[in-house]
Order: C-alpha cells, then structure tokens, then sequence
C-alpha cells in the first residue's frame, strides 16, 4: 500500500513538471532543457539522502545494485527526457504522453519475462483502462490556437496550430516519443532489480541522478555548451527550474514507489497519473495544448484503471 500511494504522489508532481517543462521548451531548446531540469537535482537528490539517514545505508547495495542504477539513470535521465523534451516540443505535451503512456506495457511485459512478476485479469483489466485513459483525453479536436511560440511569425514564416500539425513533424514527434516510451519502460526493471524491497529509494534516485548528471556535465562543456545555457530567456528558464524542482520530488517518490511495490503495480499506476498533465495543461498551457470533453472521460476511464490494480 505505501508504494502505492509513494507512486500516485509521484504522478502529481510529474504532472506539474510536465506542464512546467512544456512551457520551458516552447521557447527554449531541448539540450538547455536537459541540462536545466537534470543537473539542479543531483544535488537536492544527495541531500534528501542525507536527511532520510539513507545515505548511511549505501553498504547494503552491491557493486551490481549501484551499476543497474547507474544504467537506469542513464537510460531514464539522458536518453528518456530528451526524447520527451523533443516529443513536447514538437507535439505538445497531451499528444505525446499518449505514446510516453504505452511505456507501461514494455514495463509490464519486461517485469513478467525477468522479475517473475504476474499479473491478474483484473490488474490486466486496469492496466488497459490506465493506458486507454490518457489517450482518449489527449484524443481532442476544438478550433485550431496557435502556440504562444509562434504566435507573432517571422516574415515569410507560417504560424504552426498545434492541433493541425505537418506530417513531417508528426513522425518526428511521435518517433521521439516512441524511443522515450522504450527508455522508460525500461529503467524500472533496472530500479526494481537494484533496490528490490529495501526501501532505499532516495539513495537510488541519488545514483541515478549522478550518473546522468556526469555525463551531462561532460557535454556541457564542449565548446559553445555554457554559453548556450546563459543565452536562455528568463522565463524559459524559470520555467525548466520549477520542471527541475518538482521532477525531482516525483522522481523520488517514483524510485520509493518502486522500491515497494511490484513494477506490475507501480509503472502503470505512474502512467495513469498521465491525466494530471492533462488537468494542470488545462490552466497553465491552454494556449499551446488542445482539449475537449474528452478530457473528463480518459480522466474517468484511467481512474477506474487504477483503481483495478490496487483492488
């Protein structure tokens, strides 16, 4: 039950970083938002560690625990996010979560092939309303809205509707967030696996995070890297630090989800939270987002989902 509710709490900050990361990258570019979002948490994560005595535990993890978290860190921190920064980017974030969403079934199949891990008709039954949910509320139509981002164009320009979108950038955006969905269905098996019922949640988001962290700063200093990141906007960039922020309270709580209950429970639960982003979109990002009833039955429709699994 704890790893339960760590995992709904999780979802309601994702959905706050989401919409915060969304506003980010509308005007900024994808690598700023990597750097923006993912360095300010590792050490906020070592501190938390700290504070929750966890650090002091780090002797119960073995050479190949902190490794599994060290590849999940990777796979989920550098590869997952800025896939789903370009999928945002080009699609919005209600469009892309509705392929992110389905990272629950790579989650699930992996847990059952690897961890041993089983599913009931019932949880079946709720993993598909969590995955349906999210994709009939992001499934809307109103009358096109230009993008903050593009709402004055250049000359010789067209303004983009982010409900009317090229083919083109579809593909591209969908295509992101396909190889985001692989990434993070992914990085749980890696997290279960390392921290199985420790409870070491924190810790374990601490390692992740570093080792993402690591590589980034490797990259933030080639040529021209810094520069860029002091270029950003004042409000793009207050906008990733808040995604910063809460994205590293969701993360933790996520890694703590993880940590006690079954990947099975956990990951589809998380993706179902999937219909915060579409309520919090709906006050913060109406302006680059579309909506339409719809949003209060995929609402409806992934809660009954998640209410399923935990029966």
């Amino acid at each position: 039950m704890l790893g339960i509710v760590f995992t709904l709490i999780s979802a309601f900050f994702f959905g706050i970083s989401t919409v915060s990361m969304r506003r980010g990258v509308a005007s900024g570019s994808a690598l700023n938002g990597l750097y923006l979002t993912l360095l300010p948490g590792v050490p906020l994560f070592w501190l938390a560690a700290l504070a929750t005595g966890q650090l002091f535990e780090i002797d119960r993890l073995d050479r190949t625990d902190v490794l599994l978290l060290i590849a999940a860190g990777l796979v989920h921190f550098i590869v997952g996010r800025y896939c789903t920064l370009r999928a945002m980017a080009a699609l919005g974030a209600n469009r892309a979560s509705t392929v992110i969403v389905t990272s629950v079934l790579v989650s699930v199949g992996l847990a059952v092939l690897f961890l041993g891990e089983g599913i009931t008709p019932l949880m079946g039954v709720g993993i598909a309303l969590v995955i349906v949910g999210p994709a009939v509320a992001a499934g809307s139509s109103k009358p096109k809205r230009t993008p903050v981002a593009v709402a004055a164009p250049a000359a010789g320009t067209t303004a983009v509707s982010y409900d009317d979108l090229p083919r083109a950038r579809l593909v591209r955006g969908y295509s992101w967030a396909i190889v985001n969905a692989v990434a993070f269905g992914t990085s749980p098996l890696f997290i279960r696996e390392a921290l199985g019922d420790t409870g070491l949640g924190v810790l374990g988001g601490a390692i992740s995070y570093t080792a993402a962290g690591v590589l980034l700063v490797a990259v933030l200093l080639m040529p021209g890297q810094i520069q860029s990141v002091r270029s950003v906007d004042p409000t793009t960039r207050n906008w990733f630090l808040v995604s910063a922020l809460t994205i590293m309270v969701a993360q933790t709580f996520r890694f703590l989800g993880i940590a006690h209950a079954p990947v099975t429970v956990a990951v589809p639960l998380l993706r179902g939270g999937a219909v915060f982003i579409y309520i919090m979109s709906y006050y913060v990002n109406r302006d680059i987002e579309s909506f339409s009833g719809k949003v209060i039955l995929g609402t409806g429709i992934a809660l009954v989902g998640a209410i399923a699994l935990v029966i």
